[in-house]
């Protein structure tokens, strides 16, 4: 967590993003690179807005200086659609991690995508941090990881690992088990069997009995005072996936804690692990 980019247009969702991604640098010795994005003047009487947009952006960047006066902080204005500059800026500046701050709110049935953080969160080839309100870092205690069972991605363990170190976490594994309403005496053990072969320490085993994924995600965090969730997400960038179903994307729209989405390329062979006979 080196170089962290926070997405910002100075309100408060973003204010409670930069005071996260200031702490987290603190912590690791990283630097803050706040991206502004405006919108290009489409015919030349908007000049006038434009450079409007552009003084603003550069007092919103003087009264964070105020607030964090920190070295490793800078501010970098970009022009055009807010999604593909962010992603272009990631690519191009070598960044490790996105803070996002969002409201969420989409309803469960909605198929397009609402939020900005949401279509980050989707097209990211990054992890990135989704902030709901004033977080601290040093509060992140519980992490709860959704875990499939059918699919595991070592590079995506060892990032959350990491994410543990960093925080001086324990980790709340989570399987939720949708089959029907029927119990399922192996899932325990089998989950047993996932921390051993990644070599999780710290770690609680949990399964959970429902028919929607997310929503049972959302209540174990809240039943157990979670302080984030830690979710994979597959790294569809074309148009087809963009506006499909995803739970990670979910997730971070309907819960209230600060949710840390990693991508795993659909392109990257996924390894099996132990099923039952």
């Amino acid at each position: 967590m080196k170089k962290i980019l926070v997405p910002c247009n100075f309100s408060t969702c973003c204010d409670n993003a930069v005071a996260f991604a200031v702490e987290l640098a603190a912590i690791s010795n990283g630097e803050v690179i706040i991206l502004t994005i405006l919108n290009l003047p489409e015919i030349t009487s908007d000049a006038k807005e434009f450079d409007k947009q552009r003084k603003e952006a550069h007092a919103g960047f003087d009264r964070i200086k105020k607030n964090y006066p920190i070295t490793n902080l800078r501010h970098v204005v970009s022009t055009g659609k807010k999604l593909p500059a962010i992603l272009e800026y990631i690519n191009r500046g070598n960044i490790d991690l996105v803070v996002m701050g969002t409201k969420g709110s989409r309803g469960w049935q909605q198929i397009f995508m609402g939020s900005n953080a949401e279509k980050v969160v989707r097209t990211s080839p990054v992890p990135v941090f989704s902030i709901k309100g004033p977080t601290a870092v040093r509060s992140i205690k519980n992490i709860v990881l959704p875990c499939d069972l059918r699919h595991c991605e070592s590079a995506f363990v060892e990032k959350v690992k990491g994410l543990q170190r960093h925080f001086r976490a324990r980790l709340h594994l989570l399987h939720v088990n949708t089959n029907a309403g029927k119990e399922d005496s192996s899932l325990i053990p089998r989950l047993k069997t996932y921390a051993t072969q990644h070599g999780l320490d710290q770690v609680t085993l949990n399964v959970r009995l429902g028919h929607d994924e997310r929503e049972e995600i959302i209540h174990f965090a809240k039943e157990i005072h979670a302080d984030m969730i830690a979710m994979q997400t597959h790294g569809n960038l074309d148009m087809e996936h963009l506006f499909a179903a995803s739970i990670a994307a979910d997730v971070v729209n309907h819960a209230p804690l600060p949710t840390w989405t990693c991508a795993v390329s659909t392109k990257t062979k996924l390894s099996q692990i132990d099923q039952p006979a």
